[in-house]
């Protein structure tokens, strides 16, 4: 026995709907305005497609646009700004001249926004906070001027080109102790200190795996920390600055931090360091090697 098939051709479906629309607007009070409707619906079908094609057009060509271009219609636009910041432009020249952004392949040849969608920022980001010789705040500003640049040409591009987000911020966005708070403290500290600091707050790692962390504990392929049982994946910046730290140290010293007679480092030490810190902060928040690794909803425990 043959199952009949029902087919609805185009123009019958067509007219169903037609049909069903009707009966459904005619139970509204814009029933009369079916004429004005009708022609709005074809104006918008007829604006969508001709920015559809206008989009695909702009997007063929802003990924032929060469990232020093995008650059310097953004410092252009930066200098007719009221409110543009003075040092954006020294930021971003610093950037270019060390190479830090992406301006041209091995051959010279211009890299295009092409770049930026296919991989992203945070390397960028890493490159500047790794950068030997500029301080914390230097660095700082330097990758809130970049940041800046993606986030306009994000908007200009209608999001085509990603804009970038803080990978530090991000890490540490769910943190009893904020980014900025932070930043106001660890200046204050040692070298030794503030690398005890970071390696809390930004790497999670406990006092007591920082205290016993062996030279011998880096990966310097993968940018791990091999703890007892445990490992920990840092930022790259912050494990180069490890790395240098150790490097600089004698080679017979196998603790990655001691005091000054080669011994582990005292805890009641730190307390006082951290508290001295503080003190010279602006915003004067007390923070202990704990509180930089409570979070959020620790707070008032």
């Amino acid at each position: 026995m043959t199952k009949s098939t029902s087919y609805n051709s185009p123009k019958r479906t067509f007219q169903d709907f037609e049909h069903s629309w009707k009966a459904v607007l005619s139970e509204l009070k814009i029933a009369q305005q079916g004429e004005a409707i009708e022609e709005q619906s074809i104006q918008f079908r007829l604006k969508a497609h001709e920015f559809e094609e206008q989009a695909t057009q702009f997007q063929d060509f802003f990924h032929k646009v060469s990232i020093v271009s995008a650059i310097k219609d953004w410092l252009r636009t930066k200098l007719a700004d009221p409110n543009y910041e003075p040092r954006y432009c020294e930021h971003m020249y610093s950037l270019m001249q060390k190479k830090l952004i992406p301006i041209e392949d091995k051959h010279g040849k211009p890299l295009t926004l092409e770049y930026f969608i296919e991989h992203g920022h945070q390397a960028i980001l890493e490159s500047i906070r790794s950068v030997q010789g500029w301080t914390m705040l230097e660095k700082e500003e330097k990758v809130q001027c970049y940041m800046d640049f993606t986030r306009s040409l994000s908007r200009q591009t209608q999001n085509h080109v990603p804009y970038s987000t803080d990978p530090d911020r991000e890490r540490v966005r769910h943190k009893a102790v904020s980014y900025e708070t932070f930043m106001d403290f660890v200046p204050h500290l040692s070298e030794r200190d503030a690398l005890i600091a970071k390696l809390l707050y930004f790497g999670d790692v406990a006092m007591e795996d920082i205290l016993s962390l062996q030279r011998t504990s880096l990966d310097k392929k993968s940018f791990l920390l091999h703890l007892d049982g445990t490992t920990k994946q840092l930022p790259r910046h912050l494990f180069l600055e490890l790395l240098s730290y150790i490097n600089a140290q004698p080679n017979s010293q196998k603790l990655a931090f001691t005091n000054v007679r080669g011994a582990h480092v005292d805890r009641t030490h730190l307390n006082q360091s951290f508290a001295r810190a503080c003190e010279k902060s602006v915003k004067k928040v007390k923070i202990t090697p704990g509180t930089l690794l409570k979070l959020k909803f620790e707070q008032d425990k």
